[in-house]
């Protein structure tokens, strides 16, 4: 999300639909890079507590790798 310049109520529905979609197949949907004006967009929608956040995309990486589940 560092690249994200502009965010609008289309974008929060796609994120919200992709949330869907992934909740149902068993996997979630992981936000990373967001700046201080991002976050204050997802609170103020009510979406902070759905999207888990890292502050990097490497750090979300790394979270997955830490975290991988055995099939």
């Amino acid at each position: 999300m560092s690249g994200v310049g502009f965010v609008s109520s289309y974008l929060i529905g796609i994120l919200v639909a992709c949330h869907k979609m992934l909740k149902g197949s068993g996997s979630e949907l992981h936000l990373a890079g967001l700046d201080s004006r991002l976050r204050t967009v997802l609170d103020v929608a009510g979406l902070t507590e759905v999207f888990p956040q890292h502050e990097t995309r490497q750090a979300g990486v790394a979270y997955f790798n830490r975290n991988q589940v055995p099939v």
